[in-house]
């Protein structure tokens, strides 16, 4: 893999303890290549809701979900639909407004 190679994989631990295998997610959620600077999730209905931040524009959020039947939804710019510049972060690592 080189720097004009980004990949996002995911997998699922199952209840049983084992991990399914990896798989590739950034063509499923996003067009433009991006590499992950931080993620959280939280499972919802049995769906993965997963909120990520690019590292192409530090504080950039986006939203997508993983369906439980294996399908993502194609990922949302949170700050286009919330205004969340009161808590950008900023230069130093602390967070404007916050």
């Amino acid at each position: 893999m080189n720097n004009s190679q980004i990949a996002v994989y995911h997998t699922i631990r199952n209840s049983d303890g084992n991990w399914a295998g990896w798989g590739p997610i950034g063509q499923q959620i996003l067009t433009q290549p991006f590499y992950v600077c931080g993620a959280d999730g939280a499972n919802v209905n049995n769906e993965l809701q997963l909120l990520f931040e690019t590292c192409a524009n530090s504080g950039s959020l986006y939203h997508t979900i993983r369906h439980a039947n294996g399908s993502w939804d194609r990922a949302g710019y949170v700050q286009s639909a919330v205004d969340l510049s009161p808590w950008r972060p900023v230069a130093d690592g602390s967070a404007v407004g916050g």
